[in-house]
């Protein structure tokens, strides 16, 4: 019987020695627990810029990060309140995924932070342009409107950093277009060994419009494969429009009166389109300032429509009168002629 001494394990070791023992398990927990629909590549994610090598994260910690979207007064107030205590659990979930997925850096370091901004590009040329309206209604009322700029996680803490979207009242020339300017607003940094919040930021200038500090838009996007995505969008929407067109222009118009001969219609019928129409070129001004929705657009773009035959009188807001019994009796004496 050998009476070789045993020292006992060092910390270290000890550490190292259960590392290895879960090292054959480690994978099929890391199948169980985060699936590939459990788990989110931010680098596919325009809305978001990633400044680490680290880039995925859990579908919850996904979820709970509101980039890409502007929140008022009152949703920013309910994030604030309500969604923290799911951030802290989902940060957590996020360094157990880190060291079940055994991610490293390109140096073979293992993954311990991760840290992601708003994209610009996606801000001024995409997110703000669809909501440029809704914002002006909320600023003039003298509501506040925030948006998520900044995420920050390490093993000590993790940080929340929002800005807000104000006003200028007499923008410059190089403005003119965009009167909407942005600024730094609150910070919100939750520490791990205490198990605390704390406000690491607050903007002493409360002004709406007017702001001491604040960032102008660029004048250009810069990332040029988010230009090319754009355009790749916008040539898709064009074409779905056509195509819509075409496909109206095979259908009734929902009269109840059926459609009059070929040889009353005053002119000849409209040739067919050609299939390949050239896109349009991007104008990200023209698009910022249009605010077009699913009844009102207030931008120069008007998509190319039918033409609404003489009889039809089409209500326009603030007329006194609805269209139908007007129309529809024209329509009827336009047939019967």
């Amino acid at each position: 019987m050998s009476n070789t001494l045993r020292l006992p394990f060092t910390e270290q070791a000890r550490r190292l020695q259960a590392q290895e023992l879960f090292e054959t398990h480690r994978l099929r927990q890391y199948n169980h627990f985060y699936p590939e629909d459990n788990r989110v590549n931010l680098r596919t994610e325009p809305r978001v810029e990633c400044r680490t090598e680290a880039s995925t994260v859990t579908s919850n910690l996904h979820h709970l990060l509101k980039f890409g979207s502007t929140l008022d007064q009152r949703e920013f107030d309910n994030f604030t309140e309500n969604s923290f205590d799911d951030l802290i659990k989902a940060c957590s979930e996020q360094l157990l995924f880190w060291h079940i997925s055994g991610e490293t850096t390109s140096l073979n370091e293992p993954i311990d932070h991760i840290l992601v901004w708003s994209s610009t590009d996606y801000f001024w040329f995409v997110l703000l342009p669809r909501s440029t309206r809704e914002i002006q209604f909320f600023l003039e009322d003298g509501d506040r409107v925030y948006f998520l700029e900044r995420f920050f996680l390490d093993h000590t803490k993790f940080e929340l950093t929002f800005s807000e979207i104000r006003r200028l009242s007499t923008p410059d020339t190089e403005t003119s277009s965009w009167p909407l300017v942005t600024t730094l607003s609150k910070e919100y940094t939750y520490h791990w060994n205490s198990s605390s919040w704390e406000i690491t930021l607050d903007n002493p200038d409360h002004r709406i419009t007017n702001p001491a500090y604040y960032n102008l838009p660029p004048q250009n996007p810069q990332n040029s494969d988010f230009v090319r995505e754009q355009l790749r969008l916008r040539e898709e929407e064009y074409r779905l429009i056509l195509a819509r067109i075409d496909e109206l222009d095979t259908t009734t118009s929902g009269w109840s009166t059926p459609p009059a001969p070929p040889r009353r219609w005053s002119t000849p019928p409209v040739p067919p389109r050609s299939p390949s129409l050239p896109i349009p070129t991007v104008n990200w001004f023209a698009q910022a300032e249009c605010t077009c929705k699913l009844e009102v657009c207030t931008c120069g773009y008007r998509p190319i429509t039918p033409r609404t035959p003489s009889p039809i009188v089409l209500w326009r807001p603030g007329d006194s009168f609805l269209p139908s019994t007007l129309s529809h009796q024209n329509t009827r004496d336009w047939w019967n002629n």
